[in-house]
């Protein structure tokens, strides 16, 4: 929930997912997570990380 003032505002957003990632580790996978944020890069939300892929497909549930 946004609140500006007297106003609030409810933005939802859906993930679905990368394709073709750089390849960053040493295997050749990127471990890909998504931030979201709004105004503040710092307090905003954060997917789990998932590990040995470069093809990263989200759930509606991580996000919350």
């Amino acid at each position: 929930l946004i609140t500006c003032g007297d106003e609030s505002r409810i933005l939802r957003v859906k993930v679905i997912g990368g394709i073709g990632l750089a390849k960053k580790d040493i295997l050749g996978a990127s471990d890909p997570y998504t931030r979201i944020s709004l105004y503040d890069p710092v307090s905003g939300e954060i997917t789990s990380l998932q590990t040995k892929t470069i093809k990263k497909v989200y759930t509606g549930s991580e996000v919350e």
